[in-house]
């Protein structure tokens, strides 16, 4: 009986702790839809150009005021950046300087580069990278794509998020239901 309750126990404890993962899904994502963005402009270039991580730009900010039209142009950024395989040779593990490259809510492409490497960045390798990215979106259907390029450092070791620990819990209940 002892067994019995344990094991209800710790699957009580597995599925509440599903459950509130699952909620915490639904209300990112209802999250993402009511997200407020920034209206997009080429104001954007000049702000970012304040900032002590900033590099450089290419490429032309497009004015977009409508929420909906920008959820659309950060999507079509989105897939131009997961799309382009060509970007990595330029990462660090290959060598390069780029320690990151995604979209940026202010609806450009960003480009982190690896500010412990700086003598790898320069102004013939910034229109090199530019070039991939801006012929990757125009298969895309996004011309002349804002790209802005950021020091960044290289990410250190986190601890094991939730997704990592659900993932022991669920195995060791699933042992423990084996036997």
């Amino acid at each position: 009986m002892t067994n019995f309750l344990k094991n209800t126990g710790i699957m009580l404890l597995i599925i509440l702790l599903l459950f509130g993962y699952s909620n915490a899904a639904a209300n990112e994502t209802q999250n993402i839809k009511n997200l407020k963005l920034p209206d997009y402009g080429p104001h954007i270039f000049k702000e970012v150009q304040n900032e002590p991580e900033f590099i450089s730009v290419r490429g032309k900010m497009p004015t977009i005021i409508d929420n909906k039209e920008k959820l659309e142009w950060t999507d079509k950024l989105v897939q131009c950046s997961i799309n382009n395989k060509e970007m990595d040779k330029y990462y660090s593990a290959s060598g390069g300087p780029v320690l990151s490259f995604g979209t940026s809510i202010n609806g450009y492409l960003e480009v982190g580069c690896n500010s412990a490497t700086p003598e790898q960045i320069n102004e013939s390798v910034i229109n090199e990278i530019y070039q991939v990215i801006d012929e990757q979106c125009e298969k895309e259907g996004v011309a002349d794509v804002p790209v802005v390029f950021i020091w960044t450092e290289m990410a250190t070791e986190e601890t094991p998020g939730f997704a990592s620990i659900m993932l022991i819990l669920s195995m060791l209940l699933l042992v423990k239901i084996r036997k």
